[in-house]
């Protein structure tokens, strides 16, 4: 492993960040011995154990205007007297593949969420902790493979994506969530986006003016440059009437349309504002993926897709804003006034035709859906009538995948990576505490259990129990392995 690299202070930081919480971290853990007290042999359940000395574990590196210091802490050792198998303390404090403990993983991945790892390092120096780039990601590959074989979507035995309904509430479906909260209303809606690879769009446009410059003819040379302007017309005319060339000379390098990118699939419960599912794969997204992303779905009132047939037997309805797109391209009424002459007229009566058709449609379209699905129609007691609250366009689908693209911020060309990011952006967008410019908590962020120490710890409980810090010569000292000082 490459040493850290030297770095400074910033003198902008705040001195919360940069001198309160180093020195808080090394005031409680440096030199402190953690005890949890352990009563019974993990190995062979005997009681019988014994002190059998401390053991060194590094805790953090933080950062001080001198130099870097290593925050090491003695974990106690209990040595069963029958097997003779040393029984560590301070378990619950360090992350299974982690070099830093638990706080430490936390932040990071906190911080991932909003952040690339670049950046997260950055903000980490400016709290004072030694953090390399390097490090978050081997952090967000580990959070993604244990959260994905803790709450796997499957396509046969291949796992595919994440149960995201099972990772925030520990249900499997949608079915069980609303046994225990029947009063809400549940309706999703599913989408598809493709984020680009890691210098795709640069190899795209390389490969784009290749093809251009092998499949066009080498220009025509003029050897009388005093050409009068009927001589051109002529040419220009004469142009118009040749034949198009052979089919065998049309033929040459072909690029695809889009540059090289992942597939990031997601379901989402509009009505609770949560994430239900989500699979990111380089495979192009088709039917057994979509049946892997709506698995979580079942027991929705309504699920509603942008239409595409992939989708069929899956959803219950169509994006009304993706039907009208389809109509308008067949519409014959709206092609004869986008012909007509002059233009001008046609541009105002063009947007009042749309206009005035959407209208119609979506009065009837929603009064259809109140017939379907009243289940999701309540009393709209500002108006005095009855509101569908329901979707009826892949708007807030979409909306989602821009703030994930946004939250992304930069390429990937590793599918675990963004995958990792993708399920943290996920999860924190799920669970907010402010949205609208205000103070206001989700559905999830009030009823999940979800921690970052339930996917990375090595058991499936998410709560730690609290361990004894024993200062090196001062009374114990009882508190909670999370350092709250660090986030």
């Amino acid at each position: 492993m490459n040493p850290p690299s030297r770095k400074t202070l910033p003198k902008l930081a705040g001195e919360l960040d940069k001198y309160v919480i180093p020195n808080h971290i090394i005031r409680m853990y440096d030199g402190k011995v953690i005890d949890d007290g352990i009563d019974s042999c993990e190995r062979c359940g005997s009681k019988h154990l014994q002190r059998h000395g401390t053991k060194e574990r590094l805790f953090c590196k933080v950062i001080l205007e001198s130099d870097f210091k290593d925050v090491y802490i003695r974990r106690q050792i209990y040595r069963c007297v029958h097997c003779h198998h040393d029984n560590v303390s301070g378990k619950d404090l360090f992350y299974d593949g982690c070099e830093y403990a638990r706080p430490i993983v936390d932040e990071c991945l906190s911080l991932a969420a909003h952040n690339p790892a670049n950046r997260v390092e950055s903000m980490m120096l400016e709290k004072g902790l030694q953090i390399d780039a390097r490090t978050v990601l081997r952090y967000i590959k580990q959070f993604k493979l244990k959260i994905v074989e803790r709450n796997p979507l499957k396509v046969g035995d291949a796992n595919v994506g994440v149960n995201l309904v099972k990772a925030l509430f520990g249900k499997e479906t949608i079915k069980d969530l609303e046994k225990e909260f029947p009063d809400e209303k549940f309706a999703g809606v599913g989408d598809e986006t493709y984020p680009r690879a890691r210098g795709a769009l640069q190899d795209h446009l390389s490969n784009k003016r290749i093809a251009e410059a092998v499949n066009d003819p080498a220009p025509e040379v003029e050897h009388n440059k005093h050409k009068t302007p009927k001589d051109k017309k002529r040419k220009k005319r004469k142009g118009k009437n040749l034949a198009p060339p052979p089919p065998q000379q049309q033929e040459g390098v072909r690029v695809g349309k889009f540059p090289e990118s992942f597939t990031l699939a997601l379901a989402y419960i509009s009505t609770l504002k949560f994430y239900s599912s989500l699979i990111c794969t380089v495979v192009s997204f088709n039917s057994l993926l979509a049946e892997a992303l709506f698995k979580p779905l079942q027991g929705v009132i309504c699920a509603l897709t942008d239409g595409s047939p992939i989708y069929n037997g899956l959803a219950d309805d169509r994006c009304f804003f993706h039907y009208m797109m389809n109509f308008f391209k067949k519409d014959p009424g709206l092609a004869n006034m986008k012909r007509g002459k002059p233009p001008p007229p046609s541009s105002i009566i063009v947007p009042e035709y749309m206009h005035d058709l959407c209208q119609l449609v979506r009065a009837e379209y929603l009064r259809h859906l109140m017939e379907k699905h009243p289940d999701l129609v309540v009393m709209d007691e500002e108006n005095g009538g009855v509101r569908y609250i329901g979707p009826t366009t892949t708007s807030a689908m979409e909306g989602g995948n821009h703030r994930i693209k946004y939250e992304l911020r930069v390429p990937y060309s590793d599918t675990d990576t963004i995958c990792g990011r993708a399920i943290l952006i996920a999860v924190r967008d799920s669970m907010y505490a402010f949205r609208h410019g205000k103070p206001e908590e989700s559905f999830a962020h009030v009823h999940s259990s979800f921690t970052y120490s339930s996917v990375m710890a090595a058991g499936s409980s998410s709560t730690v129990s609290p361990a004894t810090v024993i200062p090196s010569a001062s009374p114990a000292l009882t508190i909670c392995p999370t350092l709250v000082a660090a986030q």
